[in-house]
C-alpha cells in the first residue's frame, strides 16, 4: 500500500565514463639571443699580444741572469767566509788552550811565591821573638804548600812529601826551640827557591 502511494521515480540510466582529452603543454622553446660572432683580433691587439710575450720572455731572461750572477759571485764568497770563520775559530781555540796553560803556570808560580812570602814572614817573626805571629804565618804556609804539592812532585816526589812533614815539625817545635825552627825555615826556603828556579825559569 505504501508502495502505491509513492510515485515511482524515473530511472536514470548509468553514465559511462567518457575520457576527456587533456591538452598536452608543449615545452616553450626560448630562443637564444643571437650569438655574437667572435671578431678577429685587430692589428693593434696582435701587436700588443706580441709585445707582452716579448716582455715576459725578456723579464724571464733577466731574472735568470740575476740568479746566475748571485750564484756565481756570492756563493764562492760565502764558502770562503765560512772557511775563514772555521780557521779563525781553530786559531782562537789554540790560543785559548795556550792561554789556559799560561794561566795555570802563573797560578802555580803565584802559589809558590805565597809559600815563600809566608816562610819569610815566619822567619822575620821568629827573629823578632813573635812566636804566635810565626805560627800564624806557617799555618798559612801549610795551606799554600798543599796547593803547590803537585808542582813540587813534578820536580821531586819524595821532596814534596818531606816538605809538608818538615813544615809540620817546624810548627810543632816553634815554642820549644825557635833557633832550630829558624834553621829549618832557612833550609825550606833554599829548597823552595831551587824548585822555583827549575819549574818557573822564564
Amino acid at each position: 500500500m505504501n508502495e502505491n502511494n509513492f510515485e515511482k521515480e524515473p530511472e536514470i540510466p548509468p553514465v559511462e565514463a567518457v575520457e576527456i582529452p587533456v591538452p598536452v603543454e608543449e615545452p616553450v622553446v626560448i630562443e637564444d639571443e643571437p650569438k655574437k660572432e667572435k671578431l678577429p683580433p685587430t692589428k693593434f691587439q696582435k701587436n700588443l699580444r706580441k709585445a707582452l710575450i716579448w716582455a715576459v720572455g725578456i723579464l724571464a731572461i733577466f731574472l735568470a741572469g740575476v740568479i746566475t750572477n748571485q750564484v756565481m759571485r756570492y756563493k764562492p764568497f760565502e764558502a770562503t767566509v765560512a772557511e775563514n770563520e772555521i780557521l779563525v775559530q781553530e786559531a782562537h781555540e789554540e790560543e785559548i788552550i795556550e792561554l789556559q796553560h799560561e794561566i795555570g803556570g802563573l797560578t802555580s808560580h803565584r802559589n809558590f811565591l805565597n809559600v815563600l812570602v809566608d816562610v819569610n814572614n815566619a822567619r822575620i817573626a821568629l827573629f823578632l821573638k813573635d812566636i804566635d805571629g810565626a805560627k800564624i804565618d806557617l799555618l798559612n804556609t801549610q795551606e799554600s804548600l798543599s796547593d803547590i804539592h803537585a808542582d813540587i812532585a813534578r820536580y821531586d816526589s819524595t821532596l814534596a812529601e818531606s816538605m809538608s812533614k818538615r813544615l809540620s815539625l817546624i810548627i810543632s817545635g816553634l815554642e820549644r826551640d825557635s833557633e832550630t825552627a829558624i834553621i829549618d825555615l832557612d833550609l825550606l826556603t833554599k829548597d823552595l827557591l831551587e824548585i822555583e828556579s827549575v819549574l818557573f825559569d822564564d
